[in-house]
């Protein structure tokens, strides 16, 4: 069957790939390597790779991550997130003569925004990401990362609105976590002041229950997110739902 054939082909693809960055990563840590010109860059991209391995391999199910440590990956969620462990300063700094080099590089700003996201600059983070919005028009996944942060932004900033406008957005254009996206809604409509008026009719309750209905299964295994939006919309399931006392956290 060539539909075998070409999977056991990336397999091995993947295995070779995993177990030079394993290689690498040995290699920088032995006590005989010499640090050359490039190394910050070197040793930033082997931690990159192998962290981003052990991450995305542990979120499988274990059924078939006992099969793939049987043919030499390992899946370790811990030394995952210690390996891309940094900085903001570093980070930062890195950045910085990219950003000048390219100001308008929709990249650079995200991470810009992401930089003054975690220094707890909310402000400059938002104007970071409405510019990375601005600077491209092709690429309309991008937009839908920085509505994501900035929907987060405006969650830390208490605003309600504008915090429902990007997670309505992202319901009606992305497909990643339907039941996030509407879970989010109802969250922020929930937040919102006798006085305010409703967007487009939506009714929280309503959205809250039918969040359970959109769950989706990645390689048999269901996103966290869903599995904390669903848990949490059960409540509102009832003739008579007991109403979250902050929903958006």
């Amino acid at each position: 069957d060539e539909n075998m054939v070409s999977f056991i082909k990336g397999g091995i693809k993947v295995r070779n790939s995993y177990q030079t960055y394993r290689e690498l990563d040995s290699l920088i840590q032995s006590p005989h390597y010499v640090k050359g010109e490039n190394h910050l860059h070197f040793e930033g991209g082997v931690k990159l790779g192998v962290g981003a391995f052990n991450l995305t391999l542990s979120m499988f199910p274990a059924r078939i991550l006992r099969l793939l440590e049987f043919v030499g990956f390992s899946g370790n969620k811990v030394k995952g997130k210690r390996t891309g462990k940094g900085n903001v300063e570093e980070a930062e700094r890195l950045l910085k003569p990219y950003l000048a080099r390219y100001p308008k590089g929709a990249i650079f700003l995200f991470f810009a925004g992401r930089i003054e996201t975690l220094k707890g600059n909310i402000d400059a983070a938002v104007n970071r990401y409405e510019e990375c919005c601005e600077a491209q028009q092709y690429w309309k996944q991008f937009h839908h990362m920085c509505y994501w942060e900035l929907m987060w932004c405006f969650t830390y900033k208490r605003q309600w609105k504008m915090a429902f406008f990007y997670a309505d957005l992202l319901s009606k254009e992305n497909t990643w976590s339907k039941a996030t996206y509407i879970y989010m809604k109802a969250s922020y409509l929930s937040m919102f002041g006798p006085d305010d008026c409703s967007p487009f009719g939506d009714n929280e309750i309503e959205l809250f229950r039918i969040v359970p209905s959109l769950k989706l299964k990645i390689a048999g295994k269901s996103l966290p997110t869903e599995k904390f939006a669903i848990r949490k919309a059960r409540r509102y399931l009832s003739s008579n739902p007991v109403p979250l006392p902050v929903p958006p956290l």
